[in-house]
C-alpha cells in the first residue's frame, strides 16, 4: 500500500480515492468495543489519532486527503 501511495497519490487525489493504511483499521479496532458499548454513538470520542487520520492531519501520512470533504472511493486493504 504504501508504494501504490508514493507511486501514485496524485493521482488518487485527483479521482477523488484514498487507501487506508493497516495502522489506521488497527487503532480503529482498538475503539470497536467501546463504541458498541456506547449509547451516544454519534458523541463518541474516537481520540486525537483517529481524527487526525480523518481530516489528513496526521503526520506520515502521504496522501493528505480529508475523507468526508475530497474523497469518494475509499479502499481498504484485507489480510
Amino acid at each position: 500500500m504504501g508504494m501504490l501511495l508514493r507511486r501514485r497519490a496524485k493521482a488518487y487525489a485527483l479521482k477523488r480515492v484514498t487507501i487506508i493504511d493497516t495502522w489506521f483499521l488497527a487503532l480503529l479496532m482498538t475503539h470497536h468495543e467501546d463504541f458498541m458499548k456506547c449509547q451516544d454513538k454519534e458523541n463518541y470520542n474516537w481520540g486525537s489519532s483517529l481524527k487526525a487520520y480523518v481530516t489528513g492531519k496526521s503526520t506520515g501520512i502521504l496522501m493528505k486527503s480529508e475523507f468526508f470533504k475530497c474523497v469518494d472511493v475509499v479502499y481498504v486493504p484485507m489480510n
